[in-house]
């Protein structure tokens, strides 16, 4: 990855932390939000992503998903 990428690996790292746990007990998360943490949204750091583009934005022969480079996650 480029060096200007450096800002979204820390940013990334810190999400991670604060979603796991180290020692198998309560996160950051659940501590703050009081509720049981699904991982099921974690995927692997520069890894390539599909994004789908819904119909309103495509025409008829047009791709359906376009490639991207997971680079971190959104707070949205």
């Amino acid at each position: 990855m480029p060096k200007f990428y450096w800002a979204e690996e820390v940013r990334t790292t810190i999400y991670l932390q604060n979603w796991a746990s180290a020692d198998g007990g309560v996160s950051p998360h659940e501590l703050y939000f009081g509720n049981i943490r699904n991982l099921g949204h974690l995927r692997v750091f520069n890894n390539i992503a599909y994004v789908y583009v819904p119909k309103e934005k495509r025409r008829k022969l047009d791709v359906k998903a376009k490639k991207y480079i997971l680079v971190g996650y959104s707070d949205e």
